[in-house]
């Protein structure tokens, strides 16, 4: 990620407050998808496995975390492309976004891992 983002600063030269709403951000929009993707992992665990090699290949929820991580990772770019609206205003709000659905995961994964695993 630095062999990227080293030469992106030095080219664009953002400014320092838009630097910290990016990291913010993109720290806010990560949280959500590795909570989202444990979720994922409780609702559907791969149980029945013979081997190491069978639990990962075989685990469809590996594939779908990429999908939803590059969902979610593409949301705020076509906002910036497709929109009016200014960047710091599109970071704010999907930060916010992504505060209240973090908060709303950590409250629920207990509830969700207790219901998923009771089944069973």
């Amino acid at each position: 990620v630095a062999v990227l983002l080293i030469p992106l600063v030095i080219i664009l030269q953002p400014s320092a407050p838009a630097i910290a709403a990016g990291l913010i951000a993109g720290f806010l929009l990560s949280l959500f998808v590795y909570l989202l993707t444990i979720t994922v992992d409780i609702i559907r665990p791969v149980l029945n496995w013979t081997s190491e090699q069978k639990a990962v290949k075989q685990n469809f929820n590996a594939a779908l975390s990429s999908i939803m991580a590059m969902v979610f990772a593409a949301i705020p770019v076509l906002l910036s492309a497709f929109t009016r609206l200014d960047k710091f205003l599109i970071l704010g709000i999907i930060s916010a976004v992504c505060l209240l659905l973090v908060i709303l995961l950590i409250r629920r994964l207990p509830q969700i891992a207790q219901s998923s695993f009771a089944d069973r």
